[in-house]
């Protein structure tokens, strides 16, 4: 059998510069996973040939709780 493709909407901005490039989601409330983004959609969305291609996911979060400025994430492809 295939794949199991699963349809879903999220909202990514593309950044590039220097030979990298990364998909950048702020607040993504539409992304799998509560706390964390899963390793799996992230190799997915990143692979150049079956996703949007980049070297990783940068996600940006509003803070839910404490007084933190804002949270943040990095999670490579490779």
């Amino acid at each position: 059998m295939g794949d199991l493709l699963i349809v879903m909407s999220a909202s990514f901005t593309k950044y590039h510069g220097l030979g990298n490039d990364f998909l950048v989601s702020v607040d993504p409330a539409d992304l799998p996973g509560d706390d964390e983004v899963d390793a799996d959609f992230v190799v997915a969305i990143c692979d150049r040939h079956r996703g949007i291609g980049a070297d990783g996911l940068l996600v940006a979060r509003t803070p839910t709780r404490g007084p933190a400025p804002g949270g943040s994430g990095v999670a490579q492809a490779t």
